[in-house]
């Protein structure tokens, strides 16, 4: 257990692109949008809701493709990707940086 706390424990800058769905280690990599300070298993926990993202917009864009004549998605395929973007960012709020925080917040998205 002690060596879950320490792993926990060791937090690092990374950098958040939420419409490419990446997190990295080197800003350089890919622009970016959001900073956040985070350890490995925050950056996993990140990386599962946007793997959750990806499979409900392939599902959203699916419904489409199957049934085009309808103007939009099913209500219930939007509210779960409503509430899928909203989780990311709850997560990117808590483990942002002040800049990430104050920029979350004009976005009157949590």
């Amino acid at each position: 257990m002690e060596q879950h706390n320490q792993h926990e424990q060791h937090k690092i800058p990374y950098y958040v692109s939420v419409q490419a769905m990446q997190v990295l280690a080197d800003p350089k990599a890919a622009s970016y949008e959001l900073e956040i300070i985070a350890s490995e298993l925050e950056v996993m926990q990140l990386k599962e809701l946007f793997d959750e993202m990806y499979h409900m917009d392939t599902g959203l864009t699916g419904h489409s493709m199957l049934r085009p004549l309808e103007a939009t998605p099913n209500a219930e395929l939007m509210a779960d990707h409503d509430y899928i973007i909203k989780k990311i960012y709850s997560k990117l709020y808590e483990l942002g940086t002040d800049e990430t925080r104050q920029h979350i917040e004009t976005m009157n998205i949590l």
